[in-house]
């Protein structure tokens, strides 16, 4: 199994803001892409009441954190 390295993005708003969540949730994937060594991006919020989201990057090297 190779190894890798995770990095967890949240973000949180105090009104329910589909809209707004759709956005941050697209750029943060576009600047984590970005990232080098990058592999995958998974994302997900509170059903309930969808205030607080959660994005865990996985990267290749160690040295990418570097760039986050």
């Amino acid at each position: 199994m190779d190894t890798y390295y995770a990095v967890i993005f949240t973000s949180q708003s105090t009104e329910k803001d589909e809209a707004g969540y759709d956005s941050m949730s697209a750029r943060i994937e576009e600047l984590v892409r970005e990232i080098p060594g990058f592999i995958r991006l998974e994302g997900m919020r509170n059903p309930e009441d969808r205030v607080l989201q959660f994005h865990i990057g996985n990267l290749k090297r160690y040295s990418s954190l570097e760039n986050v």
